[in-house]
């Protein structure tokens, strides 16, 4: 039997594992190794921590000198614009904070506050600021300080002598302000030792009124563009886009209407309202200033505003062959240059024509509808309307039996016979004459002779007289559509042309007898042998003191009165008589009677 190997044995034993103390010992190695990482870790976190806290104390205390650059520091009324509202319990206050923080700075910096001050001013004394989940003390510091004026690189300082701030500006020396931020928070793991953290920040400011501090401009007002509709109103917030620097009240000034007649009225919190006219369009323009804290006045600025136009829809009602002239922008709410047709109807044309449009249904008949816009005097187009149409088929034609006088002319002459307004039809309507027995003269359609066979029907109709004749013919007619598919029953007209004397004035001596008047020269017809005579009227007779129309007329057939004048008495050197007659027809006519005449005599010495 074999026996077993002593150093084989041993060498297993060898290879078994770590011994007990041997693990104790790494395992202190690795905790002593983990514990330096740890501190080395939070450390770092630490150190990150305080760095990141004081570069937001940096722009906590940056933000707080930029508030101070954006006030105007030139005084008004006497006080700085960085003191404005800073009373001096609040100074004396912050001054002391100050004191005990070690503000750089003060020891050579009298205090300063607003006399009429009533808190921590426009500027804060002091203020909390959080900043990424970090709340920071912001201290900030404003007094005066001096600089003589021989030596500008001298520093700003306290006054020898004068442990108080002098009253008056001591001969010699600058005023100057000088700005001291002071920025606190509380330190995480004391990396600022047993105090709050801090950081600070000085500026000087000179407010003096013969130099321009460059951190703030003049105001600068920026043209602005507004657009409203026509008898709306728009606010505009014409700062928005302005350059200005520290205000206390409302900055804009002189706000004036300068074209169109809208009104401008300016808000209380700096906006401007304006309303537009309700019947122009157009572009209208109002100006503005602004005024800063220091009194300075910015540059005028001016506000276009479009009024935009609007349009009305409208209604017209036509038939189907008779187009109408439809005036769409008389309701309209603008100022009309010209008409652009949008949509045009389903049937029909409507075309422009001037500020209106012309609808030609050009046949059919329904509801159609168009929609047209407008273009007012300044190139702005309005809002689209649209125009209702109502086109119907012809109305019945109508004829009537008339009786039309037409006055009598000695050298004949051509009346128009308003047959459309007689009968009551629409303008497009046509006439047609069936028969006429007139012998004197010519009936006329649409300016031509009429003939039964070429020239019967029209739209218009007149009557051309011989002259010097009376006469009354009879015209049998009737009424057409426009488009010739519907007549009227047949009727009468009849043309009379009646007799129509003028009025005369003579003069003739006192006392003479038969003189004659020639008052038929310019009556028509005078043919008074023919177809008219003289016939006084029922209102002719003379005054008693005028004279006496003989009975026996021997020249009536020449037109001529025989009359006997009155003698005047002495004193009377003239005398006015008047007699009135008419003219009548003869045989078949002498149911013709004129209207009077009025012949005036005038008797004289």
């Amino acid at each position: 039997m074999a026996q077993p190997d002593a150093s084989a044995t041993t060498r297993l034993r060898t290879d078994d594992g770590f011994t007990l103390v041997e693990v104790i010992v790494a395992l202190a190695l690795m905790s002593l190794v983990a514990s330096a990482a740890l501190y080395f870790f939070l450390s770092g976190t630490r150190t990150i921590t305080h760095q990141q806290r004081t570069q937001n104390a940096v722009v906590v205390a940056n933000d707080a000198m930029e508030a101070a650059y954006g006030v105007v520091a030139q005084p008004v009324d006497d006080v700085s614009g960085l003191l404005v509202g800073r009373s001096e319990a609040a100074v004396t206050a912050g001054w002391s904070t100050g004191t005990t923080l070690g503000v750089e700075g003060m020891a050579a910096t009298y205090p300063a506050w607003d006399p009429a001050g009533t808190g921590q001013g426009t500027l804060p004394v002091s203020q909390e600021r959080s900043l990424n989940g970090v709340d920071y003390q912001v201290l900030t510091l404003v007094g005066h300080c001096y600089r003589p004026i021989s030596n500008t690189a001298a520093a700003c300082s306290t006054v020898p002598g004068n442990l108080t701030d002098p009253a008056t500006v001591p001969a010699g020396y600058a005023q100057m302000l000088r700005v001291m931020v002071h920025v606190s928070w509380d330190s995480v793991q004391s990396p600022c030792g047993d105090t709050a953290c801090s950081y600070q920040v000085a500026s000087l400011v000179d407010p003096n009124s013969d130099l321009e501090w460059n951190n703030t401009t003049r105001p600068i007002a920026v043209d602005d563009v507004a657009v409203v509709e026509v008898g709306q109103a728009v606010t505009v917030d014409v700062v928005r886009n302005d350059v200005i620097g520290f205000v206390v009240t409302n900055p804009v000034r002189n706000v004036t209407v300068t074209g169109g007649t809208g009104t401008a009225t300016l808000q209380a919190d700096g906006q401007v309202r304006f309303q537009a006219p309700t019947n122009a369009s157009g572009i209208m323009t109002f100006t503005y200033m602004l005024k800063d804290a220091a009194g300075r006045e910015s540059n005028t600025a001016t506000v276009r505003v479009s009024v935009m136009p609007r349009a009305v829809d409208d209604t017209a009602t036509t038939n189907r062959a008779t187009p109408v002239t439809i005036p769409v922008t008389t309701n309209d709410q603008g100022t009309p240059a010209s008409v652009q047709i949008i949509t045009q109807p389903a049937f029909g044309r409507a075309t422009p024509s001037g500020t209106g449009v012309v609808f030609d249904p050009q046949g059919g008949v329904g509801s159609p509808w168009f929609e047209y816009q407008f273009t007012d005097t300044s190139g702005l187009v309005s809002t689209t309307a649209r125009v209702r149409l109502t086109v119907t088929t012809y109305a019945n034609p109508i004829a009537l039996d008339l009786t039309v006088g037409i006055a009598a002319t000695q050298a004949g002459s051509t009346a128009p016979i308003d047959w459309v307004t007689l009968t009551g039809n629409p303008s497009g309507y046509q006439i047609e004459v069936m028969s006429s027995d007139i012998t004197q003269g010519k009936l006329k359609i649409n300016g031509n002779d009429y003939n039964a066979t070429t020239n019967r029907r029209g739209t218009q109709l007149a009557y051309a007289q011989q002259g010097n004749v009376p006469g009354y013919w009879t015209v049998q007619y009737r009424v057409w559509t426009p488009d010739g598919s519907v007549s009227s029953e047949i009727k009468t007209m009849r043309i009379i042309l009646v007799p129509t004397p003028a009025n005369d004035s003579v003069n003739v001596t006192s006392g003479t007898t038969n003189n004659s008047i020639n008052v038929g020269s310019n009556d028509a017809p005078n043919n008074f042998g023919g177809t008219v005579q003289f016939r006084p009227t029922s209102t002719s007779t003379l005054a008693s003191n005028c004279g006496t129309l003989p009975t026996t007329q021997p020249d009536l057939n020449n037109g001529i009165f025989r009359y006997n004048a009155p003698t005047l008495p002495n004193g009377t050197n003239s005398r006015t008589c008047t007699f009135t007659y008419v003219i009548q027809g003869t045989g078949q006519y002498t149911n013709l009677v004129s209207t009077p005449a009025t012949v005036t005599i005038r008797v004289g010495r």
